[in-house]
């Protein structure tokens, strides 16, 4: 988007800003672009029985997997050991399947080998998904699986070097990781603990310049549920997907609060409807 020919309206989302967390992808992004002291405070957080330091990131690294499916990682940062961490931020803890943690693991170890490289260079790795609630229903805050012997008094760590880790984002616990998650799911800059995550935060939410950005992220946003939906309408070409389709728009664009007038220019834009049809259809959906 030129920022000089279009100017951005930093008031057009000012409610959905506001309400943005670390636990919105987009938000998630924006705090941890760049700011290798605040992905240096999660990890040592979630990671506390070794002293570490972060010396590489990347946010919303594209995995490419030329056989299958592929993947696009939160979080991938790299440690002075050569230990690597993928945190993933998941609102629903069904996200957090054990299956999908095997596979981001496995793409992780696909790109951590070169050419002939012998296995015994894989890198100690930990696959870390923060969720919204317990996956397990066990009332902890963090579980930590790794590979051991079944059937014994006293089982045996394999030594495959990985882990599995699964947060609640909900625990509480006074401790540097309780007060992580705390910032995770709090919205006010204000009342966050950590100075990193707070300072970018308030820029964010706050300044003119970082309104801008998570404006634009959130315009970019809608315009991708948007053309989704209107792929899957046109794909299946019925007027039943294509009604579909129009509430799917509907409720990307109430929930990360639209105004109404741009929520009727979008349908008339995108589906062709009248002004009337759309104004009508806006109205229910905001009554919902």
């Amino acid at each position: 988007m030129d920022m000089s020919k279009d100017p951005v309206d930093v008031d057009k989302y000012a409610d959905k800003i506001a309400r943005y967390t670390m636990m919105d992808n987009a938000f998630m992004n924006a705090v941890f672009q760049n700011n290798l002291p605040a992905v240096q405070c999660l990890v040592s957080a979630i990671i506390t029985d070794r002293k570490l330091e972060i010396v590489s990131f990347d946010v919303q690294m594209v995995i490419q997997n030329i056989y299958g499916h592929s993947t696009i990682m939160d979080i991938r940062a790299i440690d002075q050991d050569g230990v690597l961490y993928n945190i993933e931020i998941q609102h629903d803890p069904r996200g957090a399947h054990p299956l999908r943690l095997r596979y981001y693991s496995s793409l992780l170890d696909v790109h951590a080998l070169e050419r002939s490289e012998e296995y015994m260079n894989l890198p100690e790795k930990y696959v870390i998904f923060i969720t919204d609630g317990d996956r397990y229903n066990e009332g902890k805050e963090i579980y930590h699986f790794t590979m051991q012997s079944e059937g014994d008094d006293s089982p045996i760590h394999c030594g495959d070097k990985q882990h599995y880790i699964i947060i609640d984002v909900n625990g509480n616990s006074d401790t540097d990781l309780g007060r992580v998650l705390h910032d995770l799911r709090e919205p006010d800059p204000a009342k966050m603990y950590n100075e990193e995550f707070a300072t970018r935060a308030k820029h964010l939410k706050l300044s003119q310049e970082g309104r801008k950005v998570m404006t634009t992220v959130t315009d970019e946003l809608i315009q991708e549920g948007i053309e989704q939906g209107i792929e899957q309408g046109i794909e299946r070409g019925t007027t039943i997907e294509r009604k579909k389709s129009i509430r799917a728009v509907l409720a990307i664009l109430k929930n990360l609060s639209v105004p109404k007038k741009d929520a009727v220019k979008n349908l008339t834009e995108q589906f062709g409807m009248t002004e009337a049809e759309a104004s009508q259809a806006v109205d229910k959906a905001w009554a919902a």
